[in-house]
């Protein structure tokens, strides 16, 4: 079955692309609006866990190693 999974994602990524080159940057907003209410693709972040893994790093790592995040554009709950 991983072949299987990588053939899905590869025709997925290719469609995804190719329309993008057709379509245009306004491509990706519809598709991300069209995709919103995904399990896996509306809240990625959520699903990967990012907010227990940020209680976890604000509860062990030091002060100075949370600044780096100060700046960021990444995960803003």
């Amino acid at each position: 079955m991983p072949a299987v999974a990588l053939r899905v994602a590869a025709k997925a990524a290719y469609d995804f692309f190719s329309t993008l080159k057709e379509k245009g940057l306004l491509f990706e907003a519809q598709w991300q609006k069209e995709t919103s209410a995904h399990p896996l693709l509306g809240d990625m972040y959520q699903f990967i866990g990012f907010p227990q893994i940020k209680q976890l790093e604000e509860k062990y790592l030091p002060q100075e190693e949370l600044e780096k995040y100060k700046d960021s554009i990444g995960f803003q709950p």
